[in-house]
């Protein structure tokens, strides 16, 4: 609709009046139909300043093509010198010569002065308490039992927290002197959720706390207790909601709720007019009743706020353990309460405290309930490779390098009728929409159809190219998040066919990094790369550690209405 409405003489006079720069970052994530929307705006502005990095297009499953890129710089005359970065100042020098000796390879399509970068920081600088900053962790199981996924989750997790304890140095980003490292100066990089959730479950287990963003937040403890003290103000009949909040709030147990709800139930039938409402005595509903005549004029945001205050829930959370999770839970859900009254705004219908909730449950059926990712100091941060672009740690684990190439031809693909230069003024002329099924599933092997997409030049080809390149402009995002140092993790009988597959032109089994070998393939300005390598024999089974306590500062409770002597002047 937009694109279109840049078509309509109206909406290019109104878009001309109205903006006089176009500023594009992140611009090799580029969809077609975005870039056509953004090249119809820049002849209709100013000014247009578009900024990205071909070597971080990883956004291909949402339809971003870096060959757009391409066409726009060509189109404008090629990259000028001046526009190219040519430092870096994140990263320290070996890490940096890591990236650049890399790189160049695998982007051989590319001038080596767009994918190189001459470090800021360099190692003549630093201090002896810094240590190499590429390192290597081979696991071995014991007795050589085979292993899996979930195992070597463990081994990252208990091998990040033999590291800490041990007192790894880190270079202090605001005042550039180095310190002892923090839970939350690292991060682990995943390739899928699923693989975030098992891996932030190893660390839990190994006492530590991590970071990590999963949905169903309507379903924990404390959303759950502050939802029913929602709809116990919208409707103070609710026995369910009664029922919730007494257990959840500790102020009975389930027998004690089943107990009290028979006697209420055969009071009520003996003399209906002289038995209130259910739970009216209990502190926490008593307060809820109070509230209900001051709630008519509010906002569900403002409703809420006034529940976590009247009922101190924080500190009944508190009492739960794992404060600061349930803490950014509750951040969530307010931040979910002002989402909801901005929607109702933009689409002028009337936002309502039946209508949060309504809208909270059809976003947990979505699977759209994200919970809050308890980021802080004494949390590591895990997420996928995807959500790490543009950030930054000074400790990074690059997990899943023995994951195999995703290459299938199968599912929803853009594709383009024909190749060739860049077509701006009809982008998408020549783009049409693919879905294909596999009629086979698991059994495709030998197919007559499998057969014809694998022949030379094929669809079988072209998707085994587009996601080989695909994967190393994620791999680049990945290595070059650290700031100090660099982990990569492998396992016994597993290559890191990731690795390999991108150092060596698509060959996974090559090994790249050996274990327990203190040499990397890569060399820099003729200078060999070194990688500290360590062989962790670790146990088949994992106990699990206990989490310790941390204590927590309060307020204290307001003191409520109180009554004061009237004032005498004399």
């Amino acid at each position: 609709m937009v694109d279109r409405m840049l078509d309509n003489p109206e909406g290019r006079k109104t878009v001309s009046e109205d903006i006089d720069l176009l500023m594009v970052d992140e611009f090799q994530d580029t969809s077609p139909i975005q870039l056509s929307i953004f090249w119809k705006l820049s002849k209709l502005v100013g000014r247009a300043i578009w900024v990205g990095d071909p070597k971080q297009s990883i956004y291909g499953f949402r339809g971003a093509d870096p060959s757009i890129m391409r066409g726009i710089v060509e189109e404008n005359g090629g990259i000028r010198p001046e526009n190219i970065l040519g430092f870096s100042w994140r990263s320290r020098e070996d890490l940096v010569n890591t990236a650049s000796a890399i790189f160049t390879k695998v982007f051989s399509d590319l001038p080596e002065e767009q994918v190189a970068l001459e470090a800021k920081r360099l190692k003549a600088t630093e201090g002896p308490e810094m240590r190499t900053a590429l390192i290597h962790w081979h696991f071995e199981p014991e007795e050589g039992k085979q292993t899996n996924k979930e195992w070597m989750g463990h081994c990252i997790a208990r091998s990040v927290g033999e590291l800490l304890n041990a007192g790894l140095y880190v270079t202090d980003k605001q005042t550039g002197t180095t310190r002892p490292a923090r839970p939350g100066d690292v991060a682990i990089l995943c390739r899928t959720n699923k693989d975030c959730q098992q891996l932030a479950e190893a660390i839990h287990q190994a006492g530590l706390t991590a970071a990590v963003s999963r949905e169903g937040l309507t379903h924990t403890p404390e959303i759950r207790l502050i939802v029913a003290c929602l709809k116990y103000v919208l409707n103070d009949y609710d026995s369910l909601s009664v029922a919730e909040i007494l257990r959840l709030s500790g102020a009975s147990s389930l027998q004690e709720i089943i107990d009290e709800r028979i006697e209420w139930v055969t009071k009520k039938k003996e003399d209906r007019n002289s038995v209130g409402p259910w739970g009216e005595y209990e502190p926490l509903i008593r307060t809820l009743r109070a509230l209900r005549p001051n709630v008519v004029d509010l906002s569900s945001a403002e409703i809420l706020d006034l529940v976590l205050n009247e009922l101190h829930i924080r500190h009944i959370v508190a009492a739960w353990g794992q404060f600061s999770r349930r803490q950014d839970n509750i951040d969530a859900l307010r931040q979910l309460a002002t989402k909801y009254e901005d929607a109702c705004n933009r689409l002028q219908s009337g936002a309502s405290l039946g209508g949060f909730l309504l809208w909270l449950d059809d976003l947990h059926r979505q699977k759209k309930d994200s919970q809050g990712s308890g980021e802080g100091p004494d949390a590591i941060r895990v997420l996928t490779y995807h959500r790490s672009k543009g950030l930054e740690w000074p400790v990074v684990v690059c997990h899943d390098m023995e994951n195999t190439l995703r290459d299938s031809v199968y599912g929803l693909r853009l594709e383009e009728e024909k190749s060739g230069k860049l077509d701006l003024e009809d982008i998408l002329g020549n783009r049409w929409i693919r879905f294909w099924v596999n009629p086979y599933q698991d059994q495709e092997k030998d197919m007559p159809l499998t057969q014809k997409l694998a022949e030379p030049e094929g669809p079988k080809e072209k998707a085994t190219r587009t996601a080989l390149n695909e994967e190393a402009r994620l791999l680049y995002v990945g290595l070059t998040r650290a700031r100090d140092y660099l982990i990569i993790p492998s396992r016994e009988k597993k290559p890191l066919k990731w690795l390999n597959r991108c150092w060596h032109d698509g060959e996974e089994n090559a090994a790249t990094l050996i274990p327990g070998m203190s040499e990397s393939p890569w060399i820099w300005n003729d200078t060999p790369i070194p990688v500290h390598a360590e062989i962790f024999t670790r146990p088949r089974t994992f106990e699990e550690v206990p989490a310790p306590d941390h204590a927590h500062l309060f307020f204290t409770n307001p003191a409520g209405r109180t009554s004061h002597p009237p004032l005498i002047i004399l």
